[in-house]
């Protein structure tokens, strides 16, 4: 077996600050992510979940991957869940086992057999307690059933369900691409603190692969047919268009329109500004739909 060869990651100045923060708040992170006595967990993750999966008596998992040092968004964490997804359950299928809703998961799972697993992608739009809390307790019903899970930017903030948390360590200079090696850190709770046991490192498989890039296109269609659903107002949970109203209501919409024309980064800034609870994408939703509505008041502009 040829032995694989990984780029080395390349931290900015605000990803190191970071990084030395973590490591004088956790004597964990500094021991087995940064130190010389750093511990590449890679080979022994991926040995305990195939252990998990292909035993005489199969145990279900559930993995959580989310950002953590630098950016939060476009770093690969979907293509990680899913590119893990193949290698421990060969039959994943996108259209079959991927939700991007607590509520589309339900119907997924609904006749599901024994030690299959599904991805939750970060697509879930209501990031209230509650909404979180109704979201565990339909994974911990499935893993009654013996189903796994890969959780894609998930929070967990006052309940656990995961057993293994991979958050962002870093990755490869975008200079080498095609290839892409990432970075995550491998973490459990132990006695209510975060134990980092080491770090995993991947390469990305590129779209250059055929039978990659039918999984990665077959992906974004659902991705996009979902989003477009939540802007028609199809998938109840987040309400779009009452945040947009709101938005559009208030005395501070007014500065982001000049000479009838939409600013899109007053916009940005606003949209921020009055909602700082809510996702990203949850707020690129409500800013496509104020521009749609906008072009259709000033069709000329």
């Amino acid at each position: 077996m040829t032995k694989q060869k990984f780029l080395q990651p390349e931290f900015m100045i605000s990803e190191k600050h970071e990084i030395h923060v973590l490591c004088s708040v956790n004597t964990s992170f500094y021991s087995n992510i940064v130190s010389n006595t750093k511990k590449d967990y890679t080979e022994v993750f991926m040995k305990e979940i195939k252990n998990f999966v292909y035993s005489d008596y199969p145990q279900n998992f559930i993995i959580n991957i989310t950002g953590g040092i630098g950016r939060k968004m476009g770093i690969f964490k979907s293509s990680l869940g899913m590119q893990l997804a193949l290698e421990f359950y060969p039959n994943f299928n996108v259209n079959t086992h991927l939700a991007f809703s607590y509520e589309d998961l339900l119907l997924l799972t609904k006749n599901a057999k024994r030690n299959e697993l599904f991805i939750l992608d970060e697509q879930v739009r209501d990031r209230k307690q509650s909404a979180i809390d109704r979201l565990c307790n339909v994974i911990e019903s499935c893993r009654e059933r013996g189903l796994s899970f890969i959780l894609i930017g998930v929070p967990e903030i006052l309940r656990t369900v995961s057993d293994y948390r991979l958050e962002r360590l870093g990755e490869s200079p975008n200079s080498y691409l095609p290839n892409k090696t990432v970075y995550y850190s491998l973490s459990k709770r132990v006695e209510s603190r975060k134990y980092y046991m080491g770090y995993i490192r991947r390469n990305i498989t590129p779209l250059s692969n055929k039978n990659w890039k039918l999984v990665w296109d077959e992906y974004m269609e659902k991705k996009s047919s979902h989003q477009q659903k939540v802007l028609d107002g199809k998938i109840t949970g987040f309400p779009i268009e009452e945040y947009a109203n709101q938005l559009m209501k208030d005395e501070k919409f007014a500065d982001c329109i000049i000479d009838g024309k939409l600013i899109s980064s007053m916009l940005n800034l606003i949209v921020t500004q009055k909602f700082p609870d809510i996702t990203n994408n949850e707020r690129k939703l409500i800013k496509t739909l104020i521009t749609d509505l906008n072009k259709k008041l000033n069709p000329q502009r």
